[in-house]
């Protein structure tokens, strides 16, 4: 469909954006400097943006059918993965509004709910004492 390849094209342009920044540091550096950003943290950012937009290239593709519908338990593993990431579940809370209500019920639905997280990590935590 239009809107995927749009989508992918949108993502492979931040991608050369955010590559040519990095391989000209003293270019980086003064963005960076000049509008105040840590970039490290910018880097961490813009690294779990990429990761959320290829799942959401996959989606797509499996959702047009351009992808045998066999794919989508692997993308549903990969989701599961990916997002258990802080950085990626974290940029995901903040962005998740950008993406297709379909993506982000298909995301939400595998993610584990805040309860549940939260008793694996007591239950977690309890195990190290």
């Amino acid at each position: 469909s239009n809107y995927r390849l749009n989508h992918q094209a949108l993502v492979n342009s931040h991608r050369e954006l955010f590559l040519g920044l990095l391989h000209q540091p003293d270019i980086f550096r003064k963005f960076a400097s000049d509008n105040n950003i840590n970039p490290e943290q910018w880097q961490v950012k813009t690294v779990s943006a990429f990761f959320i937009n290829q799942v959401f290239a996959h989606y797509l593709n499996v959702a047009n059918g351009t992808i045998e519908a066999s794919y989508l338990e692997r993308l549903e593993q990969d989701v599961r993965e990916v997002f258990a990431f802080p950085t990626v579940h974290a940029h995901w809370q903040h962005s998740r509004n950008n993406y297709a209500p379909a993506f982000q019920r298909f995301v939400d639905e595998l993610l584990p709910s805040p309860a549940a997280a939260s008793d694996v990590d007591d239950d977690s935590s309890s195990n190290n004492l």
